[in-house]
Parts: C-alpha cells; structure tokens; sequence
C-alpha cells in the first residue's frame, strides 16, 4: 500500500478488532468502532477505517460435528476496499 497514512490507519484498526474480538463471548458481536451491520444480511458487517476505506467483516459457523461442545461463531474479515466499492463487492 503507497499510503504511509492509511496503512497506520488500517493497522491500528487491525489492533483493535483483534483486541475486541479476544475480550468478546463467543455468542456476542465485537464491540468495534464504527462497525454497523450491513442493511439486506444477518451477518454481514463494515467496519470504517478512515474517511474513504471499509473492512468488510462477517460472523460465520463453522458446522458442527457430534462431539463438539462449544460454540461454532467466528468473526472474520473479508475485504478492505473502497467505501463506493465495499456496497456493491461484499458480501
């Protein structure tokens, strides 16, 4: 990335979602700054990192198997792309 800013930017966002998905339960979304759940999908979410640039996030299940216990969820991101651009690429 030739941004110098934006990768500071897109780091320091990285920082963060990977802090609030650690200190979350498993059934619950992050709590992440400017992150709303995208209008027309149940698990689809963007997550704004600077004025013109989206992370777009989703919470996903893994299938289940007969042994397991434990909750299936994860959080997972999917593409960083422009803001005019995340709209109509994702998800």
């Amino acid at each position: 990335m030739k941004d110098k800013n934006l990768n500071k930017r897109l780091k320091a966002k990285l920082d963060e979602i990977q802090e609030a998905v650690q200190n979350t339960e498993s059934e619950e979304v992050p709590d992440i700054k400017e992150m709303l759940k995208m209008e027309g999908s149940e698990n689809a979410y963007r997550i704004k990192v600077g004025q013109s640039y989206r992370i777009g996030a989703l919470i996903e299940e893994e299938e289940e198997t007969e042994n397991e216990t434990e909750d299936n969820r994860f959080f997972s991101l999917k593409r960083f792309l422009h803001r005019k651009d995340i709209y109509r690429k994702f998800p």
